[in-house]
């Protein structure tokens, strides 16, 4: 797990680099730049609302609509690292079978989701109870979440790859830990992670078109057709306002390219 700090190594009046540090299982062994240092004495530019992109013309058969598209993403991400998007095509009913699944597991007895604990998985695959991560190393008790990670099946693929039997076997090792018992649980959560890997194969060609190395550049290369994707569904149980000890996440970095349903 990596969480951030908020200590800086800048001074205004300086303008020298700002840095934010990061960590990793309590550990500090990083730093991301957050600004270049500028000899102008405006303030830094800053953003005050995330922004929205619609990316339902990255399905345009006009490639000015979709490289239009993409540089949209690329601004927002290049400015904020942050946004919302629209267009993204996935059916609202989609979302909420999704969550509805996900809301009937949670609401199993802790005995029974802990048969799928995600630590007695050999490559972190099933249920992680409450407090059972502690991102940030100063809170006492940890994070008041449980959740549930899934990997990538190629049985959740829309454009299911052709696999080396060398390759079918590392995916058959990294399997994941749905329970056997509950069918409609794995059927909802890899109806919806299809969807997903669709969205993020559309966002990466847009990326590499905003990168100017072509829409075609990803899957050139075989990057994207056997992604070593994640997904993880998550309940936040309610939280006591001003409590120390606990919060629903810590403060952390990601190191990927992240999409967020909620």
């Amino acid at each position: 797990m990596s969480s951030t700090t908020t200590n800086t190594s800048s001074t205004l009046a300086e303008k020298e680099p700002e840095y934010v540090y990061f960590s990793y299982e309590g550990q500090f062994n990083g730093r991301r730049l957050v600004s270049p240092s500028s000899s102008s004495s405006s303030d830094q530019s800053t953003f005050t609302s995330i922004p929205v992109v619609d990316i339902a013309p990255l399905l345009s058969p006009l490639s000015s609509a979709r490289f239009d598209a993409a540089q949209q993403l690329a601004s927002a991400c290049e400015n904020v690292g942050f946004l919302y998007l629209t267009g993204h095509g996935i059916p609202p009913e989609l979302v909420q079978q999704a969550f509805g699944a996900a809301r009937a597991y949670f609401a199993l007895p802790l005995e029974r989701k802990m048969r799928e604990w995600i630590y007695g998985s050999p490559h972190l695959r099933g249920y992680e109870p409450v407090h059972g991560a502690r991102v940030d190393p100063g809170v006492k008790l940890g994070d008041k979440n449980e959740g549930f990670l899934l990997g990538y099946e190629p049985a959740f693929d829309p454009s299911p790859p052709s696999l080396t039997p060398a390759q079918a076997a590392l995916l058959h090792e990294y399997r994941n830990n749905f329970p056997p018992d509950q069918p409609e649980f794995r059927a909802q959560l890899g109806a919806y992670h299809k969807e997903l890997l669709a969205l993020s194969r559309r966002l990466m060609r847009a990326f590499g078109a905003a990168l100017g190395v072509g829409e075609g550049w990803w899957d050139e290369r075989g990057e994207i057709d056997r992604p070593n994707t994640a997904m993880k569904v998550i309940h936040y149980p309610p939280q006591t306002a001003g409590e120390a000890e606990e919060t629903g996440i810590g403060a952390h970095t990601d190191f990927s390219c992240k999409l967020d349903f909620g």
